[in-house]
């Protein structure tokens, strides 16, 4: 491999100076992984290292870390800031003793998970119940402005957590939702975007040797289109919010009745692209790309018909071990386009 094709590889503890794979742990490193993920899960990382009679020092739970990845010609990339939840050790006849220390986005704070009561208003809008929701748990806000200015009225969160229930109302306006980088992030689901409604780069992959792949072509979805009641009060009757999901089939009516036309359109907006965008589903590999992240889209191409095109990455994992180099593998999920 070229000099300027190395890979770059770091873990610096919170709190001070010390990059540990400077000293005894980056001696022994066996693989180094890093997984964004879609949505609610917590983004995680794991270390394994080589630990042949117990010598190394093993981290404490809470400890935190930067993780850094990238190449020599392009500079380190920070993946994220995690901390220590478990560790563990294994051996056996047919391989060497190792230390798996297995982290987790340290965003994921416990206050995500306290539960609680409370009510918000008729002229509650999407963001300012997510507003009051990162600051319940310590942590900023990153949400579109079309998504902040959307109008969900009266809303009852009874027993539940910051990220349950954020979560269930992001379903609810067609939006993902996930702690990362100190905020409470809430995208456009799809969208490949990041909360702020910036673009995340698209994740461009080539057919190429060494680097496997594996992709499921789903059957087209049952419903081809979704339908949502809502009470008017005006008329004092019940009415329906309907949509296409681009396929073939019969109505998908939704069980809940909604309060407005408004929030019954979104409901099937957001159920209609769920439906209509499920018809395949897989895995690329590709050598290290420390900039993709999961809700992005991505560009595949010399892979064949039903294949190359358009999908969104659902998650994305980033590995350096010594075998292999830095490998990037990304998940994804059909998106906006349909694979035949």
């Amino acid at each position: 491999m070229a000099s300027w094709r190395r890979p770059i590889l770091r873990a610096v503890r919170q709190g001070g100076t010390l990059d540990i794979f400077s000293g005894p742990v980056g001696q022994r490193l066996i693989s180094v992984k890093v997984t964004d993920n879609k949505g609610r899960e917590s983004d995680s990382a794991t270390i394994v290292c080589a630990d042949p009679g117990r010598q190394l020092a093993r981290p404490r739970k809470g400890e935190k870390y930067s993780i850094y990845m990238g190449w020599a010609d392009q500079g380190p990339v920070l993946m994220g800031i995690y901390q220590v939840e478990t560790t563990s050790h294994r051996g056996g006849s047919r391989e060497v003793e190792a230390l798996t220390i297995e982290l987790r986005a340290a965003d994921f704070v416990d206050k995500l998970k306290g539960h609680a009561r409370k009510h918000y208003d008729e002229d509650a809008t999407a963001g300012d119940i997510f507003g009051d929701l990162a600051r319940e748990a310590g942590l900023g806000l990153s949400i579109s402005p079309e998504l902040a200015r959307i109008k969900v009225g009266y809303r009852m969160r009874w027993d539940q957590s910051v990220i349950d229930f954020g979560s269930e109302l992001g379903a609810e306006i067609g939006a993902i939702v996930k702690p990362a980088g100190g905020s409470l992030v809430v995208m456009a689901s799809g969208s490949g975007a990041a909360g702020s409604g910036q673009a995340l780069p698209p994740i461009m992959i080539s057919k190429r040797a060494g680097y496997g792949w594996e992709i499921e072509i789903d059957p087209r979805p049952v419903y081809g289109h979704v339908a949502a009641a809502w009470h008017d009060k005006a008329a004092g009757r019940r009415r329906m919010a309907k949509r296409a999901t681009g396929r073939d089939g019969p109505y998908h009516v939704m069980q809940q009745i909604y309060r407005s036309e408004a929030d019954a359109e979104r409901a099937v907006d957001a159920e209609a692209y769920a439906l209509g965008n499920n018809s395949g589903s897989g895995h690329f590999e590709m050598p290290g790309a420390p900039t993709a992240r999961a809700e992005a889209h991505v560009i595949a191409t010399g892979f064949g018909d039903g294949i190359d095109g358009r999908w969104v990455a659902e998650s994305v994992e980033h590995e350096c071990t010594k075998g292999r180099g830095f490998v990037t593998t990304v998940t994804v999920g059909s998106g906006e386009e349909a694979k035949d």
